[in-house]
């Protein structure tokens, strides 16, 4: 994250609100639209007395106010929009706390430390300090304006999946890139080369940078778009695609949201997947997996493994090998 600079007039609205883990991701992406630095997710420890088995978020966004009109319009475009999304599943309401300029950096900031995942890897904001064990892998992030710090339950579970599946030199697809962090895992597990591509251009600028910064640029090519169907030549990401992988993608990392899945893979996805190919599915909240599975089953992959964090499902399935 850049540094700030301080204007005696500036300060901050933080706005939080509680959220289950189907909200969490819907709610954090509509707060990056909002502030400076991304949404924030803080996973809620449960009190002893308290259900265990149900995973609550704060999700927080620091928005610059300079007058009180900033405030109020703040306030109304986090209402409103929390509103909307309260429709599809009931929301509390949203806290307000007004901070000093000085104070907003570290109160960002504060919420991200190095955080270890899997056997192998460790998430480090670019602002942190870490000492690297042997075997580790280092990921250095810095979040910016897109979802995808190594907080969330699905993209830890990504994480893990890359552990076990990435092989030396393979090629490899992250649909749905977000911060690059699951590209730049990849690299650095092994894999020779990927295409990240996502629809969101803040988060193609974020993946870019991130790449740069963990020095994986010259191995991760980042395009703005989605990936339709083989035959649809006439889009960047199909050129780059066919480029890179005209036998098709030896893993595909796809951490959207079930529906978009399944959507996806409706439309011919699993054509870009080599045989014996991977696809590492994520985003998915436990009880619309099996429109997951059915879809996966119905393009002729073999689902071979099944793994789930709080509300959170991921499903990795092979395409058969070529008889």
């Amino acid at each position: 994250m850049s540094e700030q600079t301080h204007d005696s007039d500036l300060r901050w609205l933080e706005a939080r609100v509680q959220v289950d883990g189907e909200l969490a991701e819907a709610v954090s992406e509509y707060f990056s639209r909002l502030g400076t630095g991304g949404a924030v997710l803080e996973q809620i420890v449960p009190d002893r007395h308290e259900v265990e088995d149900i995973s609550l978020y704060w999700v927080k966004v620091y928005m610059p106010v300079r007058s009180p009109e900033d405030e109020e319009s703040h306030r109304r475009r986090v209402s409103e929009g929390l509103w909307h999304l309260g429709q599809i599943r009931p929301l509390g309401e949203p806290e307000f706390t007004l901070l000093a300029d000085e104070d907003w950096a570290e109160s960002w900031k504060e919420h991200y430390r190095p955080l270890a995942i899997g056997n192998r890897i460790v998430i480090k904001p670019s602002w942190c300090e870490w000492e690297t064990s042997e075997g580790q892998i280092v990921v250095e992030l810095d979040p910016g304006m897109a979802f995808g710090t190594g907080l969330h339950p699905s993209t830890q579970l990504c994480l893990i999946g890359l552990e076990d599946y990435v092989a030396a030199g393979q090629r490899v697809l992250d649909l749905g890139a977000g911060s690059g962090i699951l590209s730049i895992a990849a690299v650095l597990l092994g894999a020779e080369q990927v295409l990240a591509v996502d629809i969101d251009p803040l988060s193609v600028e974020s993946s870019a940078r991130n790449a740069a910064a963990n020095g994986t640029a010259d191995r991760i090519r980042v395009l703005p778009g989605s990936l339709p169907p083989r035959d649809d030549t006439d889009r960047p990401a199909v050129e780059s695609a066919q480029a890179m992988a005209p036998a098709g993608f030896d893993l595909m990392l796809v951490n959207i949201l079930a529906e978009v899945i399944v959507d996806l893979v409706e439309r011919g996805l699993v054509d870009w997947l080599a045989n014996s190919g991977i696809i590492i599915t994520a985003g998915i909240i436990a009880e619309r997996q099996e429109m997951v599975r059915q879809a996966l089953t119905s393009a002729g992959l073999e689902v071979i493994d099944r793994r789930q964090r709080g509300d959170w499902v991921s499903l990795i399935a092979r395409k058969p090998a070529a008889h």
